[in-house]
């Protein structure tokens, strides 16, 4: 949080779902895209950007935001809202509203919605980033309205590439950057475990309590984010493990096995025909151990997937990241 901005929470992880569902999940006006785009992946994208916080892009402020593209702050890298849309692409997707009409309501209730959009005046985006941040809905609709301008502009990419193209991290060749990659899985991992865990049918008792379980969402969302701090969003903290090759925490270590879960017998994240399945009996084996245990993980998830043995999955950012 910049000087002057709102001091917005961070939500915790009900909460924030409630919004998702609600402002993105029912008010999108694109059913192409939240046919494409679950809601569980904005979930996703949100805790690995912002860990469920409104807020603008570290080391920025409002006089940063004005000086505008081609300051001495770095073109493309000031960011607002849940989703950290950039200040360039909002301002590209006024310049091609024509084309993609990703803007299309954006402004309503505010001095800009009488303005024909295709046609701004200058410096029409100078208060966007103060609009966004004193209006949760607002934080959550210009993620999709970025969606949209991406599907729009890239209509024959799959999810994985459309996730590439709204991150946007490129390397010189205009290729997403191995960063880009890793996150891009982490999403389509925690995407496809949350869809699995709200279906499974579970119970709280299934998991060994409420706080257990808990942990396990908690969990879900480590493939998305893997430096992140699980409280207050998911009432849990992780605790520090060692002698684990995959994780120095016991909530990454569970990750790193819902990762492969997802995964199932291939390296792609949320292929996994057999996730329902293979996620109960992974659900049963974690009840019968302490939390404090982590040691049958990977041996167990072997077992089920012999060609996954010693593999990184390339799922998240690194933790240094």
């Amino acid at each position: 949080m910049a000087i002057g901005d709102p001091q917005n929470s961070q939500q915790d992880y009900f909460g924030m779902c409630g919004l998702i569902q609600q402002h993105y999940r029912d008010e999108c006006y694109d059913s192409d895209v939240t046919d494409m785009v679950p809601w569980e992946t904005v979930a996703a994208i949100f805790w690995e950007e912002t860990q469920f916080k409104n807020t603008r892009q570290n080391g920025f402020n409002h006089q940063d935001w004005v000086k505008g593209p081609g300051s001495e702050k770095g073109k493309g890298n000031h960011a607002v809202g849940f989703g950290q849309v950039e200040r360039e692409t909002i301002i590209l997707m006024q310049t091609q509203a024509k084309t993609t009409g990703a803007l299309k309501g954006f402004f309503d209730g505010t001095p800009l919605a009488t303005n024909d959009i295709s046609n701004m005046s200058q410096g029409w985006w100078q208060s966007v980033d103060q609009l966004v941040l004193a209006d949760t809905r607002r934080a959550i609709h210009l993620t999709w309205h970025a969606l949209i301008h991406q599907r729009k502009n890239h209509p024959n990419a799959n999810l994985e590439k459309l996730l590439h193209n709204y991150g946007g991290l490129r390397d010189a060749s205009g290729a997403p950057t191995d960063k880009m990659k890793r996150v891009a899985r982490g999403w389509l991992a925690t995407t496809s475990l949350l869809v699995n865990f709200r279906n499974s049918g579970l119970n709280a008792n299934d998991y060994g309590g409420f706080v257990r379980a808990k942990r396990i969402i908690a969990a879900i969302f480590s493939c998305s984010r893997r430096n992140a701090q699980f409280m207050p969003t998911f009432g849990v903290e992780s605790r520090q493990i060692h002698g684990y090759m995959y994780s120095g925490t016991d909530l990454f270590a569970l990750g790193d096995g819902l990762a492969c879960l997802s995964c199932g017998g291939s390296m792609q994240p949320g292929t996994n025909a057999n996730l329902a399945s293979d996620y109960r009996d992974f659900i049963a084996e974690y009840k019968q151990h302490k939390e404090t245990e982590y040691e049958w993980i990977r041996p167990w998830i072997h077992k089920r997937y012999p060609n996954l043995k010693g593999l990184l999955l390339n799922i998240g950012p690194n933790g240094d990241e």
